[in-house]
């Protein structure tokens, strides 16, 4: 492992468990993760979104024709309608989570 990883995650720690001794732990993740010793950091995290996305967020099944399965029904939607104007959909879950009921 090294000490350029281990510092990261050190350091990660220490913000989201500032009452911890976050040396120890880290140590701990590193070894439970079985990174070799010469493992190499990973690269910076890159952001792919910007101003320009629209994310649709949906159920499965909010959008219906008969004879029809939902995801069949959605995509024709979403190519028909939308394909100019949303970068991302993100499709929530079918049953027992449905757009009729919400999540209960």
């Amino acid at each position: 492992m090294t000490q350029v990883l281990k510092a990261k995650l050190e350091s990660l720690l220490t913000i989201v468990y500032p009452d911890l001794e976050c040396d120890g732990l880290a140590d701990q993740l590193l070894k439970t993760m079985g990174l070799e010793p010469d493992q190499t950091p990973p690269p910076a995290h890159q952001n792919n979104w910007n101003e320009a996305d629209v994310v649709l967020i949906t159920y499965a099944d909010s959008v219906q024709q008969p004879d029809e399965k939902p995801l069949v029904t959605l995509h024709q939607f979403l190519t028909d309608c939308l394909e100019d104007s949303v970068s991302t959909v993100h499709i929530l879950p079918f049953f027992p989570f449905s757009s009729m009921m919400g999540f209960l």
